[in-house]
């Protein structure tokens, strides 16, 4: 497991930078960052909620599972103060504090408002293609 990690985070970039823009370095690391958070997220909104057994691996990579379902609860939760406190750690502080943690909890989220507007986005996108997925069965 941690080899493979290790391939993805060494080897992936360099190919994302020599295949999307080759002589522009500033736009690959950019299109590089918004993929992984999208894989991110995505990996996020997939995590199932078994137990994990077995190793202290195991163990750690439930921990990391539990603290992205975190992050995930948190951004949720902070879209409903967005109208009053906008795209901010304010909303992220107000959502984690609806959920019962502290205040503090917003800097789990570390790019702040950019992922909150992010994950928006991506939470859209999926809820549209859900209800585009079920008009075309609809309509079969």
């Amino acid at each position: 497991m941690a080899s493979s990690c290790l391939f993805t985070w060494k080897v992936i970039p360099l190919l994302v930078r020599k295949i999307s823009f080759p002589c522009c370095k500033q736009a690959s690391l950019y299109k590089l960052v918004y993929y992984h958070k999208y894989a991110a997220l995505q990996q996020n909104l997939n995590v199932d909620n078994q137990p994990d057994s077995g190793s202290d691996t195991e163990y750690e990579e439930g921990k990391v599972k539990d603290l992205s379902e975190l992050k995930v609860k948190i951004l949720e939760a902070s879209i409903n103060f967005v109208p009053e406190y906008g795209w901010s750690k304010k909303s992220l502080a107000h959502g984690a504090k609806s959920l019962g943690l502290s205040t503090a909890a917003h800097g789990l989220i570390e790019s702040g408002g950019a992922e909150l507007v992010h994950y928006f986005n991506f939470s859209s996108n999926r809820k549209l293609e859900q209800h585009l997925k079920e008009n075309a069965a609809e309509n079969k």
